[in-house]
């Protein structure tokens, strides 16, 4: 038989050979039937990509309104810090202001203070003063009294010794004289 039947095996050039008796051929084999754990494969791939798919639209709707909610909340944040920032020049100014007006009040309670001391000065020393002159009023006033006591003692110049009326005069005289020190030196203090 020669190899152009379909039966047997072709040799390139080679001599025919006897061969064996011939066995029809086998019908064709049926269309295969997909397996059922391919399906199951696509189906779980197919629910795969459709999860990763709704996963990644999930996501991005997520991002999305995370992203506006972002916006909404710097725009907040920025209109607040602009407000706070107006807030804070104004109380800075304030500040300002009323470090001004607190060193100008010390100044006038110091200049107040220094008044007030020299005024409690002047009146303790008015008051020492008045102390003063009261006694030296007094003082005065004894010494007219002693003098008129010793034109008393000279109209009865008989009743008394030269000597102790020479002594009254001179003690009164030196009374007076001091007291008349006295006078002077207190006008020249209070000048």
């Amino acid at each position: 038989m020669s190899g152009t039947d379909g039966y047997g095996p072709l040799d390139d050039g080679a001599a025919e050979q006897p061969s064996a008796p011939a066995t029809p051929p086998a019908p064709p084999a049926p269309p295969a039937r997909p397996r059922r754990g391919r399906r199951i494969v696509r189906a779980l791939g197919w629910t795969l990509a459709a999860t990763g798919v709704a996963a990644l639209a999930g996501l991005s709707g997520y991002l999305w309104i995370t992203h506006d909610q972002w916006v909404d909340q710097n725009e907040q944040l920025r209109a607040e810090a602009l407000t706070l920032g107006e807030e804070l020049a104004t109380a800075r100014a304030e500040a300002g202001a009323n470090a001004s007006a607190l060193a100008e009040t010390q100044a006038q309670l110091a200049e107040a203070t220094e008044t007030i001391s020299t005024l409690a000065d002047g009146d303790a020393n008015a008051s020492d003063g008045l102390r003063v002159a009261t006694r030296i009023i007094e003082q005065t006033q004894a010494c007219a009294d002693d003098r008129d006591e010793l034109i008393g003692y000279l109209k009865n110049a008989s009743q008394y010794t030269a000597s102790s009326l020479r002594q009254a005069e001179d003690d009164i005289n030196e009374f007076c004289d001091n007291v008349e020190q006295s006078w002077n030196d207190y006008l020249e203090d209070n000048a």
